[in-house]
């Protein structure tokens, strides 16, 4: 193995770790307490809001969100498995 592939297999390796854990997170997750919300072309801006989430199905997110998470996690695990 190459410095460069042991380079890129360690930073893969960070990333998949920071992934997993993200992952572990939504499974775990129970509900939104507040969700951030970044309005462009406000008038003065850029507007960062806190909103409370009354209106998002958490249940769809959570699924959708895990969904997401471990599709990017199988890309990286095939990717340091290519190394």
């Amino acid at each position: 193995m190459t410095d460069e592939q042991l380079e890129k297999g360690l930073a893969l390796k960070e990333r998949i770790d920071t992934v997993r854990k993200s992952l572990e997170l939504w499974e775990r997750a129970e509900r939104l307490d507040g969700i951030q919300l970044s309005v462009k072309d406000y008038p003065a801006g850029c507007l960062t809001v806190t909103y409370n989430g009354d209106y998002v199905n958490f249940d769809v997110l959570k699924v959708q969100t895990i969904d997401t998470i471990r599709k990017r996690l199988d890309e990286l695990e095939k990717e340091y498995e290519r190394l």
